[in-house]
């Protein structure tokens, strides 16, 4: 149901202008115009566009996989329909993995969101930061929002892991542990997309639930990301918020209690210090909004991953058990 992204994504992709190229659409059941839309606009240029039309609605892995079967070329390069390419994103690509010791390499978002708002903004802003700060660096996880990869080595690995459907929004990290046995993935700030970003409600619901699911599998992998937003850590610092919030309204009754509220804040700005720090540089008047949204969504994640924590205690994990091989 990408009818109001699908024809931008898709035309950004042809303004790269990198040849030669396929674009293929997966569409997963779709019930509005997305179909209609990339029939048209595959008529108004010379790139060969192909849609793919599954009968029976199978969630983001399987839709990937069916897509990568049918691609010819020597690399995937997979996007999310609410995305859309700069200019030399497939460049930058083709030069990263160009390395013959690369094997994949998952990309960014872009600092500017395709839609306007301040939570929008705010998560580009977060996003693109934590990122960039980093460098290249071997991740653990294959974005397919912004991700390409060798295809002989996609097939080896058989692709995304299809048991992981509708609601289990951890494949992009699944795929990304497995790729990690035995290739070599890293991400580079270069390349990057713009993206639709959800507003405040879904992405406090999305928050929750993705982070749940996302500590599941750190239950079961016992490794946290090398960079990035879910690095050890950031994720200290996260967690901090909610304890931070809680020690101030105690340490006025309990005053000794100040010095948990101090350890808690200190660990906090040295997480988030620096991003704060930009924000004040790059959109000044910004910051006062970032500051509550931040503390507002940290809450939101270490509480969605105290959630994971307890239903893989209790045996109630929304994940299938993940095998992994030596």
């Amino acid at each position: 149901n990408a009818e109001n992204t699908i024809e931008d994504c898709i035309d950004s992709i042809v303004r790269t202008q990198f040849k030669p190229i396929e674009i293929i659409v997966v569409d997963d059941m779709s019930t509005d115009r997305t179909c209609e839309i990339v029939r048209d606009i595959s008529t108004q240029f010379s790139v060969l566009i192909k849609l793919l039309e599954l009968d029976e609605n199978r969630g983001p892995s399987y839709a990937r996989n069916t897509g990568a079967k049918c691609a010819d070329g020597e690399y995937l390069f997979f996007v999310d329909s609410d995305t859309v390419m700069l200019p030399d994103t497939l460049k930058k690509f083709q030069d990263r993995i160009s390395d013959n010791n690369i094997d994949a390499v998952s990309g960014i978002y872009n600092e500017n969101p395709l839609n306007p708002g301040v939570v929008p903004l705010y998560k580009a802003m977060l996003n693109s930061f934590a990122y960039i700060n980093e460098g290249v660096f071997e991740h653990e996880v294959f974005n397919s929002a912004v991700a390409g990869i060798r295809t002989d080595v996609f097939r080896s690995v058989d692709g995304y892991n299809e048991d992981l459907n509708w609601g289990m929004d951890c494949e992009n990290e699944e795929l990304g542990h497995r790729l990690n046995k035995q290739f070599k993935l890293v991400s580079d700030p270069a390349i990057q997309v713009r993206h639709h970003f959800p507003g405040f409600v879904k992405l406090t619901h999305t928050y929750f639930l993705r982070v749940a699911l996302w500590m599941e599998l750190f239950m079961q992998r016992r490794k946290f990301e090398q960079g990035g937003l879910a690095s050890a850590g950031s994720g200290i610092a996260t967690v901090a918020v909610p304890l931070l919030l809680f020690s101030i309204p105690v340490s006025i009754i309990w005053p000794w209690f100040s010095m948990f509220s101090l350890t808690m804040l200190i660990v906090y700005l040295y997480g988030y210090g620096r991003f704060y720090i930009y924000i004040l540089r790059e959109k000044t008047y910004f910051l006062p909004v970032v500051i509550i949204l931040n503390m507002w969504f940290s809450s939101i994640i270490a509480f969605g991953a105290m959630w994971g924590v307890l239903r893989t205690i209790i045996g109630s994990s929304k994940l299938p058990l993940i095998n992994e091989q030596d």
